[in-house]
């Protein structure tokens, strides 16, 4: 019966049934084979796992891989979705998040096919609309660089609007809770989605639960971000607080903001650090996002009201890497253009909706292909390439790494290198190098050099091959491994 049911649940979705199994099928081959060609790294996978190693065994994480003094994760990210997550370590090991976070892609995907569909849009157009969710550049970019849970909240949001729209509200609290959870911007976001809520459904229970919405999650961020995370901090501070061209704290870059609100604009599109090398690539972002699906917001503008706080904390930040299109810092790109497809189609006749789909489609494809192709801001294309061949070819002998592992007892100390770390997450510790302390192995490699230059890299191989501290067990034209003891 239960198999019977499937089969025809397939048959009547099969057109999303057939584009979910080709983008995990993308995804699957850009994640796993970076992770097993040692292209993850202590941050952030090997630091997210070594939280979900320590929540197993119902321990707090205290950062130790790439902190020399130990503090409460809960102080870096307020991330409590690690802990849910955390059974399922002794389940699938170090990849883990990996898992996770490709079911989290996918779970938003059927997400996005529901709330089309109950927008009286068709299953074929509601295929379309999930394509474009899928294929947006926001999500490969994220899939290409490790694991973050801010992935996971953002594929959960068709959820809860689709929950609100139904006025489901018991489901549509819990996914609210997950989403505030997962890390504490996330509930700053949450505030913009609710209050946008107000302009989009008429009904009065709708405005009432939008606004009661929006006020726990505004309240909600302020508790964790002014008072909870401080007080687990060893500064008794935000350790995130990066926005110093706008002011040195919250309230300053809010008075400036409003003070100063052409120049607070401005700056969403220039280059605030005195690198001219970074002059484009706040526009690159902003061109990506329009073309992708952006275009739309200005026919709805309550998403360009959502879109607020994530351009915000991008442009205004301290490091240029978050102003890119890379890493994780677009994935919530993908759900709003999906959700802003949806209600800009959902009145329309099937041939209007046939072709907006099609051409936003085909933009956001062209994004992402322009992505894996060439960006001003850094990508690294070996990571995402997944149709290429050096994809799939690691810098390293695997054989030989994983022969190296075996030679360390399980109990031990390890310090080693940044694409190790993943790896090596259920040692007593790991630590990234050059975090030593306590460790009685290091394994380091010439080439692969990270946080370190290469030169500082070559000094601190020879430092320990000549250390009467340290005797050499194994190496090969890159890989060295030492363990603590008398030269032999």
């Amino acid at each position: 019966m239960v198999i019977n049911k499937l089969f025809f649940s397939i048959k009547a979705n099969k057109y999303f049934v057939g584009v979910n199994a080709i983008f995990l099928t993308i995804y699957s081959l850009i994640c796993f084979v970076n992770h097993y060609n040692f292209r993850t790294y202590a941050l952030d996978l090997g630091l997210y796992t070594r939280s979900l190693y320590d929540y197993a065994h119902f321990k707090f994480s205290y950062g130790e891989i790439f902190r020399e003094v130990p503090e409460n994760m809960l102080s870096d990210h307020f991330d409590l979705l690690l802990m849910l997550f955390s059974p399922l370590y002794w389940i699938f090991g170090n990849i883990t998040l990996l898992i996770v976070q490709l079911a989290a892609i996918h779970f938003g995907a059927y997400g996005v096919y529901k709330l089309a569909q109950a927008s009286s849009i068709n299953k074929n157009i509601s295929a379309l609309v999930t394509i474009v969710f899928l294929s947006s550049f926001g999500i490969f970019a994220a899939v290409a660089f490790d694991y973050h849970s801010n992935v996971v909240a953002a594929c959960l949001v068709p959820w809860f609007v689709l929950y609100f729209k139904e006025e489901k509200y018991v489901k549509s609290t819990l996914v609210f809770v997950l989403i505030l959870v997962a890390k504490e911007n996330m509930a700053l976001w949450m505030f913009f989605i609710c209050t946008g809520f107000l302009f989009i459904y008429k009904s009065k229970n709708q405005k009432k639960a939008a606004l009661v919405y929006s006020l726990f999650s505004l309240c909600f961020f302020v508790c964790v971000v002014f008072a909870v995370m401080p007080a687990l901090s060893l500064g008794k501070s935000y350790n995130h607080f990066e926005f110093h061209v706008l002011g040195n704290n919250f309230k300053e870059v809010l008075v400036n903001i409003f003070t100063h609100p052409i120049k607070a604009f401005l700056l969403l599109f220039q280059n605030h650090l005195p690198d001219a090398a970074l002059n484009y690539i706040k526009a690159e972002t902003w061109i990506f996002w329009f073309i992708s699906g952006g275009f739309l917001f200005f026919y709805r503008p309550v998403f360009l009201w959502m879109l607020i706080p994530i351009m915000l904390q991008k442009m205004y930040h301290d490091d240029s890497g978050k102003w890119s299109v890379g890493g994780q810092y677009c994935v919530e790109f993908a759900p709003l253009i999906a959700l802003c497809l949806i209600d800009s189609i959902k009145t329309g006749d099937y041939k209007k909706q046939l072709w907006i789909s099609f051409i936003t489609i085909g933009l956001s494809a062209a994004v992402t292909i322009r992505l894996c192709d060439s960006t001003i801001s850094f990508v690294d294309k070996t990571c995402i390439r997944f149709y290429q061949a050096d994809h799939y070819e690691s810098d390293f002998n695997k054989k030989e790494v994983y022969t190296l592992f075996k030679k360390i007892p399980k109990d031990a100390i390890v310090s080693t290198g940044s694409m190790f770390v993943p790896h090596l997450i259920d040692q007593k510790i790991v630590y990234q190098y050059p975090i030593v302390k306590k460790a009685k192995y290091i394994i380091l490699s010439k080439d692969h050099t990270y946080p370190l230059s290469k030169k500082d890299m070559l000094k601190t191989i020879d430092s320990l091959y000549s250390s009467t501290d340290w005797s050499h067990i194994s190496l090969n034209n890159n890989l060295y491994l030492f363990e603590i003891g008398e030269k032999h």
